[in-house]
């Protein structure tokens, strides 16, 4: 089936500027005709910047990433089968 472009991920908390920056947010599901298939992960967004983009042809639409704690490590990607 055909397959939509990605969304941009909504605003999150910026990192602690002494920790790795978090990622921009889970990636989209693949077309369902196309199983089998790993998602794209979002890219890494660098340190102290609010928002982390997906990756520019992640099919479908995005996931809304869940807001970080101030001063806590950020956590990465996990990337998933369909």
């Amino acid at each position: 089936g055909p397959i939509g472009p990605g969304s941009p991920v909504g605003p999150i908390k910026p990192c602690s500027p002494f920790l790795p920056g978090g990622p921009g947010g889970p990636s989209s599901p693949h077309d369902p005709f196309i199983p089998f298939i790993p998602f794209i992960p979002s890219i890494p967004f660098i340190p102290g910047l609010p928002i982390g983009p997906l990756v520019p042809f992640n099919p479908g639409p995005s996931i809304p990433v869940s807001p970080f704690m101030p001063f806590s490590p950020c956590k990465k990607s996990i990337a998933k089968l369909y």
